[in-house]
């Protein structure tokens, strides 16, 4: 059986030239010399495809209140009740001590009202 020469390079020198694991050994300094998995610069040994996916996916997954986007949201809804709360200083800052509801309307306009507070 004779090879052939229609495949310009050799699949075994194709193979050689792999990129190869940027891993170095903490006793000897050395390199490891297995080849890197496509797209990481370590091999399979070394960590490359490893770890869970992120987000839902991940097994310790809880509840996503402190995932990126909504750390992101929730910092932008407390900038706009900071800017709120100073507008509202702005406007009662001259207003005389006036109560914002009555005594009978507070018990059943209030926030209480609706949600009790919470037991500790």
């Amino acid at each position: 059986m004779t090879k052939r020469d229609d495949n310009p390079i050799d699949p075994v020198q194709r193979l050689r030239d792999a990129p190869r694991c940027h891993a170095r050994a903490k006793s000897t300094g050395e390199r490891c010399e297995a080849p890197a998995v496509r797209g990481w610069r370590v091999c399979r040994v070394h960590g490359a495809r490893g770890g869970h996916p992120a987000g839902k996916a991940h097994p310790s997954w809880k509840h996503g209140m402190r995932a990126r986007g909504w750390t992101e949201e929730r910092k932008w809804l407390n900038d706009l009740m900071r800017e709120a709360r100073e507008i509202e200083g702005l406007v009662w800052a001259d207003a005389p001590d006036v109560p914002l509801f009555s005594a009978n309307r507070a018990s059943h306009h209030s926030i209480s009202a609706k949600w009790p507070a919470r037991r500790h």
